[in-house]
């Protein structure tokens, strides 16, 4: 199996492949530092699942569950929480706590 080198774009080939100018996606959605944010987390996933060290043509899973938690932080920046279920087992029980308080 030919193995293959992931090299990550420039920000600016990825705002030329994207067809826009950084002006024009520099909005009022997101900042300009939560957009090189975005930028740097996609590289960062892109890069930890293309490992396959163990060439299985899995990544391993510390690569596997670096990009997941990377994933969480990206999705964060679109306001979208993911939690696993000790997380979502404590913020249900801090709402029932705050709704029996009120």
């Amino acid at each position: 199996m030919k193995k293959s080198k992931l090299i990550p774009m420039t920000e600016e080939e990825e705002y030329r492949n994207a067809g826009i100018t950084k002006e024009e996606i520099m909005s009022d959605t997101l900042t300009k530092k939560e957009i090189k944010k975005l930028i740097e987390l996609g590289k960062k996933i892109q890069l930890g699942l293309s490992c396959d060290i163990n060439e299985t043509g899995l990544p391993c899973r510390s690569d596997r569950l670096k990009a997941i938690e990377d994933m969480k932080d990206y999705l964060s920046i679109h306001n979208f929480g993911v939690y696993n279920s000790t997380e979502e087992r404590e913020l249900y029980n801090k709402w029932i706590l705050d709704y029996k308080k009120n």
